[in-house]
């Protein structure tokens, strides 16, 4: 804001008033000549009955506004008044303030006085969005037994770029007070509070707001209710006309953030990212980005889940590495290089904040409950992520049994004991069956999901849950007692119009991965889209689910050295690319990679060049039973030819590596000495099997997490001359030996790191 009385700074400020005016829906001329003596500006605007006509001073002055300008204001209106208009006004508009008796004179005289900043508070009525984000925060929160108000725990964050770790609050505070940083991005991992503190901070800004109208208006959008190309304007006009705010406001909108005056929070880009491809989300990110370009004091923070912005599962090695060295995603690398951008990643609860969380929520039974927490095998690590210690708290009874059985609990095990209080409860009001509770929960999962929707509306789940409801529910009041049975799950939410939606989004990917398990089985599933979260439920479903494939079909018998995969759906892809898939033919695939013993014979029939690792026409005895390696794809297609077999597509692969479950090993879950990666220590290649059979696939395959990069038949991309590479090798570490994991080669090229296996001939498919 000018603060000297130079000409330019003055025709600054005349132009920033008269930009204001505009904004408050005046008509506005600068520099015009009233009863003979120029004014700053001549504002208008239509009020029914009558037509306001002001004649504007602005006044840049650093020192406050006194009597002087007053009286000559007088002067000119009442010259105005007996010349050209009668009902002319007088407006003075200081960029500081004005002395108390200026004020008080000017009220006398009828002439309004106004600071800029006042002119900017007057621009948008926020009170009653305000109030609302109150009490969004006073009311029952995510879940009705868990209000934020009472069980709120401060997590702490660590600074990419620095490394520091501090509490979220702090973190908050500090950044809205960093004049040369306006963009926070918030990630964390499902169920971290990310939401919870977006609605408390709100809260307390709102309030603050109210207090002191100088303050930061916040306004909190949930990024999921804009799940398709996202345009910036229409997100702001659909979200605060729902507050009694005109959509015309939208100019005012934009300037009072464009100022400073207004933080955007923006929750749950994932929820958004997840419901469109790829493309679509880089360009609302984009979006987002274009907004705050060249607008240094506009505010926003964002919230994700992390796997958005990074590619490696261990948040450490983010911080370990400095930003420029980082090979995050497309959407970490747009925004860690910008110096106005900062990067949080919210941690999960350490000891401290889970035994502050058990005193709030148990009272004096906590240090009990703590340690029961510590004797279920893996629940303590389900702990750390506030939504899931939440879950445990209420579960704990149940997940007692499940820890003295002796069995690991999961975090589907959680979400299946949790929801069961409700699918099993009984009550003499009941209309809806187990099983018709359950289906609910499931099919509105699934249409939330497919159709990307934030709710559906009762009347179009009725029919589905028709068939399990008692004869007698086609009766109004059983109708009601229906309604009534569904608002009483904590894990859902009824808005007014009676839409329904869940209280987390987890709920909504455990009902869908729950939905999709047993179709799994069945092979009825479809090929759909789903995420890492659904995913991980599924596998945690189907752990210790015998789904092995049944034996070969009548005449088909499987060659020697190859077992059979099953054809049907499974689970295959990581991250964005993540689905559901289905093979329609089933094959043999062979048991392990292609040996050098076996290669020498293919080498001896058709005097091909052998590998020049061998230094001569056979391998040495020692590796004869290590995968072949130093081959190029043409040459494992050469083999596979010769054999009488093929090279397996990367679909083939996955599946018979991780079956249709999505396990990220072959075996499950990351375990030592089950694969010879990095993590060994070996640093050379092993005889096949040697990890056999902790480290096979479902379907008895061996080292196809380790050991060595195994060629596909598939192209990199359509039309690319590379070929995709599976299955990490003992160079890499685990994070490249999992299942999902696509790499890619020249096929020319042969390095000591890379081999193949075989599938069976299309003649064989069934």
């Amino acid at each position: 804001m000018p603060t000297d009385s130079t000409t330019s700074q003055g025709d600054e400020f005349e132009r920033q008033v008269k930009r204001l005016l505009e904004l408050h829906g005046f008509q506005v001329e600068r520099n015009r000549y009233k009863a003979g003596r120029q004014t700053d500006l001549i504002a208008k605007r239509e009020v029914y009955p009558a037509r306001l006509a002001f004649l504007v001073e602005c006044k840049d002055h650093r020192s406050p506004v006194g009597m002087n300008v007053v009286t000559d204001m007088h002067a000119r209106v009442d010259g105005v008044r007996r010349t050209e208009n009668a009902d002319a006004r007088g407006w003075i508009v200081a960029a500081g303030e004005f002395a108390m008796n200026a004020r008080q004179h000017a009220d006398s005289l009828g002439i309004t006085c106004s600071t800029y900043a006042e002119l900017e508070r007057e621009l948008i009525n926020f009170s009653a969005y305000l109030h609302a984000l109150i009490q969004a925060y006073e009311s029952e929160g995510l879940e009705r037994d868990s209000p934020i108000t009472r069980l709120w725990v401060e997590p702490e964050v660590v600074e990419n770029k620095t490394g520091r770790r501090l509490s979220l609050n702090e973190l908050a505070r500090e950044w809205l007070a960093d004049p040369a940083s306006n963009h926070l991005t918030l990630l964390g991992d499902y169920g971290t509070g990310k939401t919870w503190f977006t609605i408390k901070w709100a809260a307390e800004l709102a309030r603050a707001h109210l207090d002191d109208p100088t303050a930061i208006v916040p306004v909190r959008i949930e990024l999921k209710e804009y799940s398709r190309a996202l345009d910036f304007q229409t997100m702001i006009i659909n979200h605060v006309s729902r507050y009694g705010i005109p959509a015309s406001s939208f100019a005012a909108f934009e300037h009072l953030w464009r100022a400073g005056h207004i933080l955007l929070i923006l929750d749950a880009f994932d929820e958004m990212a997840t419901q469109v491809d790829a493309e679509v989300t880089r360009r609302n990110f984009d979006e987002l980005n274009r907004a705050l370009e060249n607008n240094p004091r506009a505010r926003m923070l964002l919230t994700c889940r992390t796997h958005y912005f990074r590619d490696r599962p261990e948040v450490e090695e983010i911080l370990e590495r400095r930003a420029e060295e980082f090979g995050g995603t497309e959407l970490y690398q747009a925004i860690v290089r910008r110096p106005n951008y900062r990067v949080a990643f919210l941690q999960e609860f350490d000891e401290p904040r889970i035994q502050q969380y058990l005193q709030k929520a148990c009272g004096q039974s906590y240090e009990q409950d703590r340690q029961t927490i510590r004797t279920i095998y893996d629940l303590e690590e389900l702990a750390r992520r506030p939504v899931l210690l939440d879950m445990v708290v209420k579960s704990l009874p149940q997940l007692r049994a499940e820890g003295e059985a002796g069995r690991r609990v999961t975090a589907a095990d959680l979400y299946q004991v949790y929801t069961r209080f409700w699918t099993e409860r009984d009550d003499w009001r009941t209309s809806l069956t187990r099983e018709g509770k359950r289906t609910f929960a499931q099919e509105l999962a699934r249409r939330l999901w497919l159709e990307q929707r934030t709710g559906l509306h009762w009347g179009e789940l009725r029919e589905v849950t028709q068939a399990h409801f008692k004869e007698r529910l086609a009766l109004s009041r059983e109708l009601e007692y229906a309604e009534h049975e569904v608002r009483t799950a904590s894990f859902l939410t009824r808005d007014a119009e009676g839409n329904y939606g869940f209280a987390h989004r987890s709920f909504l990917e455990f009902f869908v991965a729950q939905w999709l398990a047993p179709r799994l089985l069945d092979s009825s599933a479809p090929e759909m889209r789903l995420n890492e979260e659904i995913r991980g439920f599924v596998h945690g479903l189907l752990a210790g689910v015998d789904w092995k494939p049944s034996l070969p079909p009548e005449g088909v018998d499987a060659p020697e050295g190859m077992v059979r995969v099953a054809p049907g759906p499974f689970i295959y892809g990581e991250g964005e690319g993540t689905r559901v898939l289905r093979l329609e033919r089933g094959f043999f695939v062979a048991r392990t990679p292609v040996t050098n013993s076996e290669y020498a014979r293919f080498v001896a029939a058709t005097d091909r060049e052998p590998p020049q690792h061998w230094k001569g026409r056979a391998p040495p005895e020692e590796i004869a039973d290590h995968p072949v390696v130093y081959v190029t794809w043409r040459d494992a297609v050469a083999y596979a030819g010769w054999a009488g077999m093929r090279l397996p597509s990367e679909e083939q692969w996955e599946k018979a590596a991780r079956g249709i479950d999505g396990r990220e090993y072959p075996w499950g879950e990351w375990e030592e000495n089950r694969c010879n990666t990095s993590e060994a220590g070996i640093l050379t290649t092993t005889p096949v099997g040697r990890y056999s059979p902790d480290g096979d696939s479902p379907y008895g395959c061996v080292d196809m997490a380790g050991n060595v990069w195994e060629w596909m038949a598939s192209e990199w991309e359509p039309g690319s001359s590379h070929r995709v590479v599976r299955g990490g090798s003992w160079v890499g570490d685990r994070d490249l030996g999992r299942c999902a994991v696509r790499n890619g080669g020249n096929p020319g090229d042969s390095y000591d790191f890379r081999g193949f296996r075989c599938v069976s001939p299309v003649s064989l498919l069934f």
